[in-house]
């Protein structure tokens, strides 16, 4: 089993963080939205 959970960095507290990176879109027209696309992102290259 893999865990997609993984370090990142969060400006709001200024630090590193763990949990899942998610990609969204969303078509916005007048007052409605509608989902278009979602995505785990799984990072491939390991920071320091």
């Amino acid at each position: 089993m893999t865990s997609c959970a993984g370090g990142h960095y969060d400006p709001s507290k200024n630090l590193s963080v763990k949990g899942v990176n998610l990609l969204n879109a969303l078509y916005h027209s007048d007052c409605v939205s509608i989902p278009v696309a979602f995505e785990v992102v799984k990072k491939t290259d390991l920071i320091l």
